[in-house]
């Protein structure tokens, strides 16, 4: 799940630098290429998304994707300040929408602007050029003037989408033996994504995207979903239990009960196993 915005409004053919082509000038274009991703792998949970059971979400099988736009005063013309994400698997409602990123002892489990200055300054990526484009507000602002929603499956002819789901910047460019922050973006291998194999090998591979829906919030989820769970003081179960009051033995044993119920589903990095709320 990545932002991404723009500097210009509307539709806007660009010609030379402002493309902000690489090698030399992605940086320079009129839209920022990079963005700001929210990737689980890339952010340390190596078993949220993946192939077979052993993975909280398995790519499998069908799974229901809600992404959530939330604004500063909560109405359709506020100021965008916040992208959330859930899914819902089977039987399963797995929150947040993406496994925590907790850098310094701070969980972020949805993509803001606070979120985007701290790991992309964590990952060496250029927050500069995101905020100058407009950052998560900019792209909001697009939304209010009008999108067109499109569905692909693609491909990538010139690095072999090795940001996606393989090691970006790739290991020759890396400074030492282990991998830099940010740069192991999935389990695939640098040469997979190559546009002659995958178009090659893989002319007929699909996908089903099926019952597509928008509305307010709350409103898309289907008749068998619950909604979202409270929200977690805090961020986190220890950090919940961390702001209760212990000198009242009563309250403060109602408040860890609250943090046991309302936390269990934010995690930070390395926190396992992960609860879910059964349907």
């Amino acid at each position: 799940m990545t932002v991404h915005a723009c500097e210009t409004e509307g539709y806007h053919p660009c010609e030379g630098v402002e493309c902000g082509d690489n090698p030399d000038h992605r940086y320079d274009g009129v839209c920022d290429k990079n963005g700001c991703d929210a990737n689980p792998y890339r952010q340390g949970d190596h078993d949220f998304y993946g192939p077979g059971p052993s993975f909280v979400i398995d790519s499998t099988k069908p799974m229901k994707v809600v992404t959530q736009f939330i604004t500063d005063d909560g109405t359709d013309d506020g100021e965008l300040v916040e992208m959330r994400r859930f899914y819902i698997q089977g039987n399963k409602t797995i929150y947040p929408q993406n496994p925590a990123y907790a850098p310094a002892g701070k969980n972020y489990t949805a993509i803001s602007e606070e979120m985007c200055a701290v790991q992309m300054g964590n990952f060496s990526d250029r927050y500069d050029v995101f905020k100058k484009k407009g950052g998560l507000a900019g792209m909001g602002a697009a939304m209010k003037r009008g999108m067109s929603l499109v569905f692909s499956l693609w491909d990538d002819h010139e690095v072999g989408m090795i940001w996606l789901d393989a090691k970006d910047p790739p290991p020759e460019q890396w400074k030492t033996p282990t991998a830099p922050p940010g740069a192991l973006r999935g389990t695939c291998n640098q040469t997979s994504g190559n546009f002659s194999f995958v178009e090659k090998y893989h002319a007929d591979a699909y996908v089903v995207y099926s019952d597509v829906r928008y509305g307010e919030i709350g409103s898309t989820y289907g008749p068998s979903a619950p909604p979202p769970p409270p929200a977690c003081p805090g961020g986190s179960k220890d950090a919940c239990i961390a702001l209760c009051d212990p000198t009242d033995p009563t309250k403060y044993l109602q408040c860890i009960q609250s943090c046991d119920q309302n936390c269990p589903h934010l995690l930070g990095l390395g926190e396992k196993p992960r609860k879910y709320m059964p349907l």
